[in-house]
């Protein structure tokens, strides 16, 4: 089975400086087309994949470290699609939900992990507005696994974000989890406990680097990964496009070295009680970004050593969002509780932030004209 298919040859485009999803250098990625075309051959994904190991195997190994365990403990689960809906990843939480095993989960089709031919059809929608909106979108799913039904919000996106549409990722949480902590983590209130997402051993994922790597750097989310001593290992394209901070301003960097000491501190407190329960911890927390100070709700979570029976804390993750677009997102899908409904789910501070692009109240299809709705 192929990894992932390109409905255009990126050789066939015309010279361009912009980089390629898979993060060739344009000198290098124009050297290697001219290349291609003299052979008569295509630059498809596998080859993508392939020079870019081959040019920097000990930067590429180094990021691989990082990304495969983050996704692998990940306490939600997380999923890469191809272009034909079939499933090219699937993380622990994911596999635990279907009740699949890691060997029968890829190239599984929706219809071959839901019980019913309707919850099949919705997630095959919901697929196909990600590609026809070509940017990111909140849905809530009943979806039945195993006999039960479930009640599930997603966050699908494309990858890469603002390109050729070539994998789709979804981030899924158990509905009444996600609400019940956002509810009592109101920034009036304590802001801060152990939460419900289950912290589970995984096996390391062994899907094709780049789907784990774009998916990592395509999601609405900010993904950091840090040593036991709170030093940033690596951070998402999220996180430097939120912060407004440069990717070599904090990776290597310890809390206190990029933020205020009394910002520092409370990072630190709350990576240490991840580093000392072992358990995910969810906070909300008053971080100064790049559109000033916003509310942020972080999910940390410990990460282990994979190949070691003692499963080792090793490392710790974390999932951010804004606050506030997540419980506006959540108020917006709950009312007036549809079978399913979806939002694009846009930065903060963009005029009509939610807006509805799929409903089953629409004889479940795609709307042909947008709804509109306030975003306050």
């Amino acid at each position: 089975m192929k990894v992932s298919t390109h409905s255009n040859d990126p050789t066939a485009k015309a010279d361009t400086p912009k980089q390629t999803s898979f993060r060739l250098p344009p000198d290098l990625y124009r050297r290697f087309r001219v290349s291609l075309e003299d052979r008569d051959l295509k630059m498809t994904s596998v080859i993508h994949e392939l020079v870019e190991e081959w040019l920097d195997k000990p930067s590429s190994m180094k990021r691989a470290q990082y990304v495969r365990p983050y996704l692998s403990y990940l306490p939600v689960t997380a999923v890469v699609k191809d272009p034909s809906g079939r499933v090219l990843f699937g993380n622990g939480e994911f596999l635990r939900l279907i009740g699949l095993e890691k060997e029968g989960i890829v190239g599984s089709l929706p219809e071959d992990y839901v019980d019913d031919h309707e919850s099949a059809d919705v997630i095959t929608k919901l697929d196909e507005a990600v590609r026809s909106e070509g940017r990111p979108i909140l849905c809530i799913e009943h979806l039945k696994f195993n006999g039960e039904t479930h009640h599930r919000m997603a966050i699908r996106f494309p990858i890469p974000p603002e390109g050729d549409l070539e994998l789709t990722g979804v981030l899924g949480f158990d509905l009444e989890q996600v609400e019940d902590v956002t509810a009592s983590l109101h920034p009036e209130s304590s802001g801060k406990r152990l939460c419900p997402f289950a912290t589970l051993p995984s096996t390391t994922p062994e899907s094709p680097f780049h789907c784990l790597k774009d998916f990592l750097h395509s999601l609405p989310a900010i993904a950091t990964v840090k040593d036991l001593d709170g030093r940033l290992l690596c951070v998402n394209t999220e996180y430097t496009k939120v912060l407004g901070k440069h990717r070599v301003e904090v990776e290597n960097h310890l809390s206190t070295e990029i933020w205020s000491r009394s910002f520092a501190d409370v990072i630190i407190a709350h990576d240490d009680v991840v580093r000392h329960t072992c358990q995910t911890f969810a906070s909300v927390e008053h971080v100064p970004t790049r559109q000033g100070l916003r509310h942020r709700l972080n999910i940390r979570f410990p990460i282990f050593d994979s190949f070691k029976s003692d499963h080792k804390l090793v490392m710790t993750g974390t999932l951010g969002f804004d606050y506030e677009l997540m419980r506006r997102g959540i108020e917006r899908l709950k009312a007036p509780e549809p079978a399913v409904r979806a939002y694009l789910f846009l930065p903060p501070g963009e005029q009509d932030s939610l807006k509805l692009v799929y409903s089953t109240k629409q004889k479940s299809r795609m709307l042909g004209d947008h709804v509109t709705r306030s975003s306050s």
